[in-house]
């Protein structure tokens, strides 16, 4: 019968019996049962069961290409989390169905250009977890390359040279940006209206959001700012959108209107802030 194998940290061995039944493994609940990481991995039997739609990894193995070959034998496979210290080539996943993929690099590395070849992704989560380093590696030049299937995106680490007018072929309705250091957030007036969340959480020393490309929003419903420190952000056409229902924001004292006196807050989220608003 098929295994999964492998040794623990301790040097204690891992086996796991995989059926024509599996179609979850969490990997990452088999780390927390033992209380213990996982050293190595064998995945050479994982082609063994062919209805497998989610593999998710914890924080070891740090997964190699080989592994990730493997995986990409499951070709019901929708939706994937790992962890890896290397640039691996992720088109090998494109004979899957994968639908979500969730990546954390503890190295330099561009995805995206390999990312470009799964036609079928819709949720994209890439995170690089080197502490206290500005990356200069290509991923800001390619991410253009994202596939145009990617509704919800997720970018967090220290990304050097961030630039939104690289997204704009994407269609996207969840928009994340996290840890990002000092860059410019400028909005199409088509990316904004089609959002439908915002999180721009830990980044710091963000520039002048402008609201008025979100005016008139019949689909924004989420606002979280948390975190994140801003020169200023003009709310004045944010709190015009009554879909607008939940906003969490950190810098307080960055948000302006024109005209306290004669503004307008239609949006349910910003209620809790009309008194801390400036004045340009």
């Amino acid at each position: 019968m098929p295994y999964i194998t492998g040794t623990f940290l301790d040097g204690s061995d891992y086996k796991k019996l995989i059926t024509k039944k599996t179609r979850i493994l969490r990997m990452f609940r088999e780390e927390n049962m033992a209380r213990k990481h996982f050293l190595t991995l064998n995945l050479s039997n994982l082609s063994s069961s062919e209805n497998i739609e989610a593999i998710l990894f914890g924080e070891s193995p740090h997964l190699t290409q080989e592994h990730l070959n493997e995986i990409a034998k499951c070709t019901k496979l929708k939706e994937l989390t790992l962890h890896t210290s290397s640039d691996l080539d992720f088109s090998v996943l494109n004979q899957t169905n994968i639908e979500e993929l969730i990546i954390t690099f503890d190295c330099e590395a561009d995805p995206c250009q390999s990312i470009a070849e799964l036609k079928t992704l819709k949720k994209l989560r890439v995170k690089f977890k080197t502490p206290g380093l500005e990356f200069t590696n290509p991923i800001h030049q390619s991410l253009e390359l994202i596939p145009t299937s990617v509704e919800e995106l997720c970018i967090n680490g220290p990304v050097s040279d961030f630039n939104l007018s690289r997204l704009e072929h994407l269609k996207l309705k969840h928009l994340t940006l996290e840890n990002l250091p000092t860059c410019e957030l400028n909005f199409s007036v088509e990316m904004a209206q089609n959002l439908e969340g915002l999180y721009i959480m830990s980044c710091e020393h963000i520039g002048f959001l402008h609201s008025w490309p979100f005016k008139g929003s019949k689909n924004l419903k989420i606002l979280n700012f948390s975190g994140s420190s801003w020169d200023a952000i003009d709310v004045e056409d944010f709190c015009e959108i009554e879909s607008l229902k939940r906003v969490l924001f950190s810098d307080i004292f960055s948000l302006f209107v024109s005209d306290r006196k004669n503004l307008k807050i239609t949006s349910p989220g910003w209620q809790p802030y009309k008194e801390c608003f400036g004045e340009f």
